[in-house]
């Protein structure tokens, strides 16, 4: 049977597999540009405050978007450090999906 350090462990390299994939990195670079277009034309089309506040979420979405690889990445590195119950079947107590 497989403790949640390992299972937990997999996961994130299976993730982060996924992220070498052409597709993703077609994806990630669509995003990257997608939020430069965002940020450019902000002072244009945002003539108010409630459009800048919808557009700023749209630009953060994107932001989450572009930086999970590295928060995956982060995690997978910081995987000794967590705090796993393997005898509760608990989760990470320093997980970086909080």
């Amino acid at each position: 049977m497989s403790t949640q350090r390992e299972i937990r462990t997999k996961q994130l390299n299976d993730l982060l597999e996924t992220f070498t994939t052409e597709g993703f990195k077609l994806y990630h670079e669509e995003c990257h540009g997608l939020q430069a277009n965002l940020l450019a034309s902000a002072a244009q089309d945002c003539a108010t405050g409630e459009a800048w506040m919808q557009r700023r979420g749209e630009i953060m979405t994107l932001d989450k978007i572009i930086s999970y690889p590295q928060a995956a990445m982060v995690e997978l590195q910081n995987i000794d450090d967590a705090e796993f119950d393997d005898e509760q079947g608990g989760s990470p107590t320093n997980s970086l999906e909080e």
